[in-house]
């Protein structure tokens, strides 16, 4: 059942491409990645199934665990505020 966040998320990302300007949309491949792209101020970030398989050291083609799915698919908003410190200053400070 979709929901009405679900919906009202759905209608903000179709907004951002019917817009007048760019839109341009980062592949995360981890929690950490995600982050950033919020962090440096892009409006939505995507995903692929190849970026995320290899970052867990699988290949690309369903051959992810549901055990390192479900780490993965954790959402990044859910990070400790130490975690994203460590994030961080891992890449450069950006804040």
């Amino acid at each position: 059942m979709i929901t009405e966040e679900q919906k009202k998320k759905a209608h903000i990302f179709q907004n951002l491409h019917n817009r007048n300007k760019m839109f341009v949309l980062p592949g995360a491949w981890s929690v950490g990645s995600a982050y950033i792209f919020e962090k440096c101020g892009f409006e939505a970030v995507g995903t692929s199934s190849a970026g995320i398989a290899y970052n867990l050291g699988y290949s690309d083609g369903e051959e992810i665990s549901f055990d390192d799915y479900m780490k993965m698919s954790t959402p990044y908003r859910k990070s400790t505020e130490q975690e994203k410190q460590d994030i961080l200053k891992r890449f450069g400070g950006i804040n």
